[in-house]
């Protein structure tokens, strides 16, 4: 995973989520990036793993996960750059939880 390197009312209730709080989360399906025996089965495996962990991690922002080949850039998207940045490094700190 390191190879992303190249998510008014009562006053008891949650704040609603707008838009601009929606990231998007591009996991890579490309197998070597979770290790040279891995298989595809392994994979979507590890990926169901880190999207738990991550949704747990940062259970009021709404993410949108992603599945593909080779992730654009770093892979996260949004409009909250210090939030995109705190799930970012989330991942890069405990991708290997999920193996």
């Amino acid at each position: 995973m390191a190879h992303l390197d190249h998510v008014e009312g009562n006053k008891n209730s949650k704040p609603k989520q707008n838009m601009s709080n929606i990231i998007t989360v591009q996991l890579p399906t490309e197998t070597s990036y979770w290790g040279s025996t891995a298989t595809e089965a392994d994979v979507y495996r590890i990926i169901g793993n880190l999207e738990t962990m991550i949704r747990n991690q940062f259970p009021d922002v709404d993410i949108d996960f992603q599945h593909m080949q080779e992730p654009r850039g770093r892979g996260i998207f949004g409009d909250d750059e210090s939030l995109m940045d705190s799930i970012y490094q989330f991942i890069q700190d405990n991708w290997t939880a999920a193996l």
